[in-house]
C-alpha cells in the first residue's frame, strides 16, 4: 500500500496538497518496495512502503497490507501474530482449512514442542492423527515411540509415544474417539471408541478400556455413528459388545485370560487384532488406531 506525505510551501501558484500528493502519487513506481520523490515546484515529497515485502507471515500465512503495517491471515492451523504458533492436532488443521490435504503435519498439543505426525485429511471426515500402525506380525506393546509413523503406506510396526498420544487426546478434549481401520471387514467397518482413559500401551486394550462407561460403534463413517455405551468386558472386543457377530467384521485383542495382553490364539505378553471365528480368527493385517 502507499503511504503518502506532502509539504507545501504556502503561494497562490502552488497545487493544493490534495492535487500535489495525487499527481506524485500517480508517478510511484510500484516495483519498489520504497520510493520517495519530490514534486520541483512545490516540493511534494512521496513515499510508497509495501509493509508486506518481504512477506512477515509465516507457514504460509497471508499478508494483509494495512495502513498501521502488515497482518497476517494465518493458514492450516496456525495462530499468533506471524502465524507462528502451530496448531495443536489434525482436526484443528482440518477446521481451518477445510481443503487441507493428507500428509505430514507439524502440531504441537502440549508444551513439550513440535511432533511430526501423519494426517489423514480426506477419509472419514478427515482431521484423524495416525498414532499406531502394524502390518502383519503382533507387536510388544511398549511406552516409548517406535519406528516411523509418517507415511500413508504401513512398511511395519510403529507408533507415537504414549505421552504424545495423551497430548493429543488432551488437546481434543473430552469428546476424543479412536478408529481402529483394518483390512479384514469385507464392507470397510472401523471400531469407533470413545473414552477419556489415558493411553497406555502396556495396558489391557490400551488401556481405553479402564475406565466405564465408554462408548463403541462400528460403521463405515463415523458421522453416522451412535456411540453405545459399555462396561465390559474390560478388553477391546467388538462381538460380545453386540456390534458385530463373530465374524469378519468382529475386531478383539487381548483376549487370552479374559484380559491378558495377547495375541490370539496363544502369544501372551504381545498384542495383535483379529477377526471372528468364521473367517478363521485371521490377524487383522494392515491395522491402523487414529484418534481425533
Amino acid at each position: 500500500m502507499w503511504v503518502l506525505t506532502a509539504a507545501c510551501s504556502a503561494n497562490s501558484s502552488s497545487p493544493s496538497p490534495l492535487e500535489s500528493v495525487t499527481n506524485s502519487a500517480a508517478n510511484l513506481d510500484a516495483s519498489t518496495s520504497t520510493d520517495t520523490g519530490t514534486q520541483a515546484d512545490c516540493g511534494v515529497e512521496c513515499s510508497t512502503k509495501f509493509h508486506c515485502d518481504p512477506n512477515p507471515c509465516l507457514n504460509s500465512g497471508i499478508c494483509v497490507d494495512r495502513a498501521d503495517g502488515p497482518s497476517c491471515t494465518c493458514r492450516y492451523g496456525f495462530s499468533g501474530e506471524h502465524c507462528e504458533t502451530l496448531p495443536r492436532t489434525c482436526a484443528a488443521i482440518k477446521t481451518a482449512q477445510f481443503e487441507a490435504s493428507d500428509g505430514v503435519y507439524s502440531v504441537a498439543p502440549d508444551s513439550s514442542g513440535a511432533l511430526s505426525v501423519y494426517c489423514d485429511m480426506t477419509n472419514d471426515g478427515g482431521g484423524w492423527t495416525k498414532i499406531l500402525q502394524m502390518k502383519d506380525a503382533p507387536y510388544i506393546p511398549t511406552p516409548a515411540a517406535v519406528g516411523s509413523i509418517t507415511s500413508a503406506t504401513i512398511s511395519g510396526f510403529a507408533k507415537l509415544a504414549d505421552s504424545r498420544i495423551q497430548a493429543l487426546a488432551s488437546a481434543i478434549g473430552p469428546d476424543v474417539v479412536y478408529a481402529f481401520r483394518g483390512t479384514t471387514s469385507p464392507t470397510g467397518r472401523s471400531l469407533y471408541l470413545w473414552t477419556t482413559a489415558p493411553y497406555a500401551d502396556t495396558s489391557v486394550s490400551m488401556g481405553l478400556t479402564a475406565k466405564v462407561p465408554f462408548g463403541v460403534c462400528e460403521g463405515t463413517n463415523v458421522a453416522k455413528c451412535t456411540a453405545k455405551m459399555v462396561s465390559g468386558p474390560a478388553y477391546i472386543d467388538t462381538a460380545p459388545w453386540g456390534l458385530s457377530l463373530d465374524d469378519a467384521e468382529r475386531y478383539f485383542t487381548d483376549l487370552i485370560g479374559d484380559g491378558s495382553i495377547s495375541c490370539y490364539p496363544s502369544t501372551v505378553g504381545q498384542r495383535c487384532f483379529n477377526a471372528g471365528n468364521t473367517v478363521g480368527y485371521p490377524l487383522i493385517q494392515n491395522l491402523t488406531v487414529w484418534i481425533r
